[in-house]
């Protein structure tokens, strides 16, 4: 059960992550449309 949990955690913390990087990308490239 406590692995099941640590895995939700890590599994949100990369999606967390991965949101974060297509997040800067997305600003970075408008930044160089702009």
């Amino acid at each position: 059960m406590k692995e099941r949990i640590m895995k939700a955690s890590l599994t949100r913390k990369v999606f967390h992550y991965l949101t974060n990087v297509i997040r800067e990308y997305n600003m970075g490239r408008v930044h160089c449309l702009a």
